[in-house]
């Protein structure tokens, strides 16, 4: 497994809907694990190079509802 980091900086603050859908990224295939900064502005997305690339990974969290753009 080779593991890589994005940062996406995220659009709009953290509601209840962002909360659930970067919770739902825990059980996309390829990601790692998703973890918010502590002023909850930044999502770094750890993701599995082997299954996905940082597009990929960029675009499942558009698919998720998830507003951020790549830092």
């Amino acid at each position: 497994m080779t593991k890589c980091q994005i940062q996406f900086e995220l659009s709009r603050p953290v509601d209840d809907a962002a909360a659930a859908a970067i919770a739902r990224l825990h059980s996309v295939y390829g990601i790692a694990s998703a973890r918010l900064s502590p002023r909850l502005d930044v999502l770094t997305v750890e993701y599995d190079a082997t299954r996905m690339n940082d597009v990929q990974a960029e675009r499942t969290l558009a698919g998720l509802g998830i507003s951020a753009r790549r830092k």
